[in-house]
């Protein structure tokens, strides 16, 4: 391989790779998942798990489909096999319907429940999002969560595809490069 092939080659890696840091530094950490099946009566609910950072407060947003139930968040009553709920935690009021928070003494582990109004969706899933903040800071947001029958589905939020894509531009320049010296040659 010829040295400017190495060169190229490494100034690729290396805008690469500051991309990915780039792309990866603004959503650092927060994990929401869904712990639980939905438990179906008159109403439903759906256990949820947060992790990865310090938080004191959770807010759920239905964009589309539910409403909640109110109170739209709760703590579960059991925790097995998740650690126990910090206590303190409790709802925030206003809960509204399409907005349900709690809050609490700071923490970075929480099990709660998702609850909604009605039976089980069929024709109009419910789309959510969770934002979670630490001192009135936002510090993560999960993409939105669609609802497919059995469990929430993530989907990628515009600024995920978009860092994505931008991590394919040194490859496809290189590619170009190498098709336009091949035709020269």
């Amino acid at each position: 391989m010829k040295t400017t092939s190495l060169k190229t080659f490494g100034a690729g890696i290396a805008a690469l790779a500051l991309m990915l840091v780039l792309a990866t530094s603004a959503r650092a950490g927060l994990v929401i998942e869904q712990v639980s099946a939905p438990v179906i009566t008159d109403s439903w609910s759906v256990n949820f798990y947060a992790y990865g950072v310090t938080f004191d407060e959770i807010t759920g947003t239905i964009v589309s489909g539910g409403p909640f139930e109110i109170p739209g968040l709760t703590l579960p009553s059991s925790t097995f096999p998740y650690p126990a709920n910090p206590s303190g935690w409790n709802v925030v009021a206003g809960d509204t319907g399409t907005v349900a928070s709690l809050s609490g003494p700071a923490t970075s582990t929480l099990l709660f429940t998702a609850n909604f109004t009605g039976g089980l969706p069929t024709g109009n899933p419910p789309t959510l999002g969770f934002s979670v903040y630490d001192g009135g800071t936002l510090v993560g947001e999960t993409s939105l969560l669609v609802w497919n029958g059995s469990e929430f589905e993530v989907v990628p939020e515009p600024t995920t595809m978009i860092a994505g894509a931008l991590l394919l531009l040194p490859f496809g320049a290189s590619t170009l490069r190498i098709l336009r010296k091949s035709r020269a040659a």
